[in-house]
C-alpha cells in the first residue's frame, strides 16, 4: 500500500474498503447481476424496514436472505444475518452503524424493540441506502 494512492470506497461497521483511483468509476456504478430482481429490496420513502425474525428474500440467479435475528435493549442493538449469494453476520449493530448488503451500503436508521408482552411484535430495523458497498 505504501507509495500508492487509494480512495475510501466503503466504511462499514466492521471494515473499510480501499480502491485504486482507476477502479473508482466501476465501484460507484454497479451493474446488477443478470437474473436478479431489480426491485429488491422494497423500500418506502427511502427506508428498508426489516421486521425481526421474518426473512426478506431476493430471488433470481443470486438469491439472498436477510433476517434480523435478534433485537435487544440496554442499549438498543440488533443482529442481522445475510445468507446466499453473499454471507455476513452483523452482531450488535446500533443506530448510525453501516452494513453492506446486496452490494450496497446501508445505514441503520432506527431499531425498534418489540412488545415483549404480546409476543406478536418482535420489533424491526429500518435502513437507508447510502451508496454501493
Amino acid at each position: 500500500m505504501a507509495g500508492h494512492t487509494y480512495t475510501v470506497a466503503e466504511v462499514c461497521t466492521y471494515r473499510v474498503v480501499l480502491i485504486a483511483p482507476d477502479d473508482l468509476a466501476d465501484t460507484l456504478t454497479p451493474t446488477p447481476e443478470e437474473g436478479d430482481s431489480m426491485d429488491w429490496p422494497l423500500t418506502q420513502d427511502g427506508q428498508w424496514t426489516l421486521p425481526a425474525r421474518i426473512p426478506d428474500r431476493r430471488r433470481g440467479d443470486h438469491p439472498l436472505t436477510v433476517i434480523v435475528t435478534d433485537i435487544q435493549t440496554g442499549p438498543t442493538h440488533a443482529d442481522i444475518s445475510v445468507r446466499g449469494a453473499e454471507d455476513a453476520f452483523y452482531s450488535g449493530v446500533r443506530e448510525g452503524d453501516t452494513v453492506g448488503i446486496a452490494g450496497r451500503l446501508w445505514k441503520i436508521e432506527t431499531i425498534t424493540p418489540g412488545n415483549d408482552e404480546s409476543g406478536v411484535d418482535s420489533g424491526s430495523v429500518s435502513l437507508s441506502h447510502i451508496n454501493p458497498a
